[in-house]
């Protein structure tokens, strides 16, 4: 089962997502919260340099199985095509009840585009 997205908790933690490195942080610690694991064969991830590499948004590579992945892989994000620090920001602005064409706008989106990730995080239990 794909990982759930989930919301900023609070509003104080809005202006560390501004950044683009808090962002890429905040989306895959949400995204692992147990840290790293093969999408193949769920063994963890626990070699520093590659856990390093994971939460920097890179390839890594399962000693186990062999299996390439990102921390993307897996996810409700998967093939999505957007970097990590946009998903951030449209999950903050669907956090504050933005609507799509704003969203849209201001991460250069197709407002479609806004409204399907809207509807595909709600099947997914994100409660937007």
């Amino acid at each position: 089962m794909p990982a759930k997205a989930a919301l900023p908790p609070t509003i104080e933690d809005i202006p560390q997502l501004l950044n683009p490195q808090a962002c890429r942080d905040w989306l895959f610690r949400q995204l692992h919260p147990s840290g790293p694991a093969c999408p193949s064969c769920n063994r963890p991830i626990e070699d520093t340099r590659a856990v390093r590499r994971f939460f920097a948004g890179r390839m890594i590579q399962c000693d186990a199985c062999d299996t390439r992945f990102t921390p993307i892989t897996g996810s409700v994000f998967s093939g999505s095509q957007m970097f990590p620090e946009d998903i951030a920001a449209m999950l903050v602005l669907f956090g504050m009840g933005r609507r799509d064409a704003d969203i849209a706008t201001a991460l250069d989106l197709n407002r479609s585009t806004v409204s399907r990730w809207r509807r595909v995080l709600n099947d997914h239990g994100a409660g937007i």
